[in-house]
């Protein structure tokens, strides 16, 4: 009995191993946020990681990446996901909802980097490649 249900955890805990990977490898690409198309994310560079391109900004006579931009290390977890700023000064992730629909190429995440919108809101973003 003991044999058993040890096998159905080893098996169940498999399943869902194997399930973030399909995840991880379907995310992999260049996704385009939908309302304003100036922000993309990028995934696939290294594990966990992904990359948030924000264009560029006038800042004391130089030409500098828009505040947030840049790597970010990440975790998905059903319908959220756990995230830092590569060059923020703190070991604390910060969990968002995050949903991927595989069949229309699209994922809504919360805003974890516009400050100007509630962490609250939704941004949708599709599949550039």
């Amino acid at each position: 009995m003991n044999k058993s249900l040890l096998i159905g955890f080893i098996l169940l805990v498999l399943m869902g191993c194997e399930k973030d990977l399909i995840e991880t490898q379907q995310l992999k690409g260049t996704w385009v946020e939908s309302e304003f198309k100036s922000d993309t994310i990028v995934f696939g560079n290294m594990p966990e990681m992904l990359t948030l391109n924000r264009g560029k900004e006038l800042r004391d006579s130089f030409l500098l990446p828009i505040y947030h931009s840049g790597p970010y290390t990440y975790q998905i977890e059903n319908d959220s996901i756990n995230i830092r700023w590569g060059l923020s000064s703190t070991l604390v992730n910060s969990k968002y909802y995050f949903e991927f629909d595989n069949k229309n190429d699209r994922i809504k995440i919360g805003n974890f980097f516009i400050d100007s919108l509630s962490s609250n809101k939704i941004l949708v973003f599709y599949k550039a490649d």
